[in-house]
């Protein structure tokens, strides 16, 4: 039993869901010691988009010119962020994202949520990871619901909403995202361990949207 935090927001990276990398309040020190999960209301399209850096100096000494490079983004999708930890720390963290101090993004600058990651009522003494994810609303339109509802009763497809929360001990999911330094041109990222969980969308979500 754990507290949390939820923070919602629109996922842009490499990734299927929210990564540690790009999570808001990068790690820093005790931030490592925070149990993160991500419900997925859309899953959203992978996209590619292109960067350009120029005067790069090429391997063997060569001639300085102009580096293009890929850079992979979810489009549309939503999805709501929550950490379980030490409750003070939690509480900072709330604090922080109703009042930042500087703009928040997800990953790259450029990509910012699609909505405010501050939720009012998103700090939660003693609830467990998930059972706190699956209790606030879901971050899609009542319109979208409803259409989610009509293919379930039509029997053309079964609706899940997918959780990935991660794990103390070694799974079969690993997530190469864990960032433990951002020193430039020497970016480095471990491994963690996730579980994926599966709640049919109409069990949890209720009347449901936004």
């Amino acid at each position: 039993m754990g507290d949390t935090q939820p923070l919602p927001g629109a996922r842009h990276g490499a990734g299927a869901e929210q990564e540690r990398g790009g999570r808001p309040a990068l790690r820093r020190g005790d931030l490592a010691a925070l149990r993160m999960g991500v419900r997925v209301d859309r899953e959203g399209l992978l996209r590619k988009d292109f960067q350009t850096a120029q005067n790069v100096i090429v391997a063997g000494g060569g001639s300085v010119g102009d580096l293009v490079s890929n850079r992979y983004f979810l489009s549309d999708a939503a999805f709501l962020v929550g950490l379980e930890g030490d409750f003070m720390l939690l509480h900072r963290l709330h604090a922080s994202l109703a009042h930042p101090r500087w703009p928040v993004f997800l990953g790259r600058k450029s990509y910012v949520p699609s909505i405010p990651p501050y939720i009012k009522n998103g700090l939660l003494e003693g609830a467990e990871l998930m059972s706190a994810l699956a209790s606030f609303t879901p971050l899609i339109s009542v319109e979208e619901l409803a259409a989610r509802r009509k293919r379930v009763e039509s029997g053309r497809r079964v609706e899940r909403t997918r959780f990935v929360l991660e794990s103390a001990s070694p799974t079969h999911e690993i997530r190469r995202d864990q960032p433990m330094s951002f020193a430039l041109g020497q970016r480095v990222f471990h491994d963690r361990f996730v579980v994926t969980e599966y709640l049919d969308v109409f069990r949890w979500t209720g009347k449901g949207g936004q």
